[in-house]
């Protein structure tokens, strides 16, 4: 299958990375809002308080990988394909 690019491909890499911190960032709001996070930082011993913050940081580590995964990557369909893989990732998080 052919794709017809129009837009250079640093465009591309920049739109998808903001799609990927985007996503990250919607992920983590829907688990934690900002509030839950703010009153969790007042225990950070509690078991709730450390498996928030294991979330947030495997969140965090994945989008940082993949974001320079796609820094990395030479082709469209790499970028696809590594923007897709994030998707199935974060989903099993």
């Amino acid at each position: 299958m052919a794709f017809l690019i129009t837009k250079p491909i640093d465009e591309i890499k920049n739109e998808t990375k903001l799609r990927i911190n985007e996503l990250s960032g919607k992920y983590i709001l829907l688990r934690y809002p900002i509030y839950r996070q703010l009153n969790f930082h007042r225990l950070p011993t509690n078991p709730e308080t450390l498996a928030m913050y294991t979330y947030i940081d495997s969140v965090r580590d994945l989008s940082n990988v993949t974001t320079n995964s796609i820094t990395l990557a030479i082709t469209v369909t790499q970028i696809r394909e590594i923007e897709n893989t994030f998707t199935t990732s974060l989903l099993s998080i």
